[in-house]
């Protein structure tokens, strides 16, 4: 299977040892790329990725929302502070994912927020990655803030490393699938192996609906305080 790195670390991985004993007779291949590959061509059955897909060719289920989430270091914010609101992020550094496409080498702008919530400024920053996991190791060490998917950055929430601030800025621009071609004769070890990975990530709690939820427990105390 292929699927994004930093996802198919923290919630794929620990998965398979319970698929290799229900299954012991199906090898597991586990190819991590954040591209979308060509996967009938470059010979997959499985893949997950974030986003969305309106191939014909595939089967496409959903495992989750994807919430996007602002966050820091809590060194860094110990020597500026915490934002109080969208227009403060001018005042940080603001870590920026290089675009792609038309857009050349020039870096994305946050898209904070949902619908309800009026346009946030552009941000700025000194530093650009080329892939989300670079961001946030970047954010870790104190670099600046990452605008950075939920279920990639709660692990670092629980073990202190990242902390999340402006929760009403919590922005849902897409989802997380799984995909498998779409074949009448489908192999016994693809579907069992796609249905297995459906249902277990699907009872993960950290890949709910409620993202105010799931950050609540980590955000700064002053933040807190005023949510109360």
């Amino acid at each position: 299977m292929t699927s994004i790195s930093p996802f198919a670390r923290v919630y794929v991985l620990p998965l398979l040892p319970e698929f290799s004993r229900l299954y012991p007779r199906i090898d597991v291949e586990l190819h991590l790329d954040d591209r979308v590959a060509d996967m009938i061509a470059e010979g997959y059955d499985v893949g997950i990725r974030a986003g969305g897909m309106r191939e014909a060719s595939m089967v496409v289920r959903e495992i989750a929302p994807l919430h996007f989430v602002i966050c820091g270091a809590p060194d860094y914010f110990a020597g500026r502070g915490v934002p109080a609101k969208a227009a403060d992020l001018a005042k940080y550094n603001c870590l920026r994912l290089r675009g792609r496409g038309s857009q050349g080498a020039r870096p994305s702008n946050w898209r904070l927020g949902p619908k309800e919530v009026p346009a946030a400024p552009p941000v700025s920053g000194n530093f650009i990655g080329g892939d989300i996991t670079t961001l946030v190791a970047a954010a870790t060490h104190g670099q600046g803030l990452v605008f950075a998917p939920l279920p990639f950055v709660l692990p670092l929430f629980r073990s202190g490393a990242l902390a999340p601030v402006l929760p009403e800025y919590i922005s849902q621009p897409g989802k997380l699938f799984i995909y498998y071609p779409n074949r009448r004769h489908l192999p016994v070890r693809v579907r069992s192996f796609a249905n297995f990975l459906l249902e277990r990530l699907r009872k993960n709690l950290d890949l709910g609906p409620d993202a105010q939820s799931l950050v609540a427990p980590y955000l700064p105390v002053r933040k807190r305080a005023a949510l109360a």
